[in-house]
């Protein structure tokens, strides 16, 4: 893999000519500054670290549809334990660890934005990788595609640099091929498509798991939706043709 020119070098010079003592290069990826932003792919490899509301704020309880927050709490593993039927519903954290939320069901219900305001209060100052990516599917409605990798833990129970390096190689690999296939079919594209497939993944905003073992890309639904779809066929035909084969042991 080639180092971009940007990168800063390892030695006392700084001018990457290989003067000069050299110390050992870090072997594990830096963490983001707490002011940078994920962006495009080839951007910022992760959301910043601690509370949303440290960079982003606190979002618009009136832009926010209740069904929609309650959705995404159960997607990233938020237990409903009970609430007021028809009313709200209680919401507690991955874990159990943390302040429960209460969620009105519909704006139907009287008290429905004072309670989504602090519900969202919550969320933005809780440093839990959970609330940050419930913040992320509101203020960027998304298909969400997962990668993770079981490796041996490094130290601090981080994995090493290159292993990150290569779930991330693979996960910009398979999204590339989605967004070819969104253009039609082809035996091999070459350069032809590439640079739109590349233009189309530039909304994709990409997080980054704890310890460096996953990784987890929203699609925004506009762009992202055929190459999301194109995706879930291509893997589904993938494991049929696996599970035919272990059960035949032929194509």
């Amino acid at each position: 893999m080639h180092r971009p020119i940007d990168e800063p070098t390892f030695g006392d010079e700084g001018n990457g000519a290989g003067h000069g003592p050299v110390s050992v290069p870090p072997p594990y990826r830096p963490h983001p500054a707490p002011g940078d932003l994920p962006g495009p792919w080839t951007g910022v490899p992760g959301p910043p670290a601690g509370p949303w509301a440290d960079s982003q704020g606190t979002p618009d309880p009136g832009r926010v549809d209740p069904r929609v927050l309650g959705a995404l709490l159960a997607r990233h593993g938020w237990r409903r334990r009970g609430g007021a039927a028809g009313r709200y519903s209680r919401w507690t954290p991955p874990g159990s660890t943390g302040t429960s939320l209460l969620v009105p069901e519909s704006r139907a219900f009287p008290d429905c934005e004072d309670l989504l305001g602090e519900a969202l209060t919550a969320l933005a100052r809780s440093a839990t990788p959970s609330a940050r990516e419930v913040l992320t599917g509101l203020a960027v409605p998304s298909d969400e595609i997962r990668w993770w990798r079981d490796v041996p833990p490094g130290p601090a129970g981080v994995v090493p640099w290159t292993v990150q390096e290569q779930l991330r190689s693979a996960a910009r690999q398979l999204l590339l091929a989605g967004a070819l296939a969104v253009r039609g079919r082809a035996g091999y594209y070459g350069a032809r498509h590439r640079r739109p497939a590349q233009a189309s993944l530039e909304t994709v905003v990409v997080g980054a798991a704890p310890g460096g073992r996953g990784l987890t890309a929203f699609l925004p639904v506009a762009p992202g939706r055929p190459i999301a779809v194109r995706l879930y066929h291509a893997l589904h035909a993938a494991r049929e043709a696996t599970d035919y084969q272990r059960a035949t042991g032929g194509m």
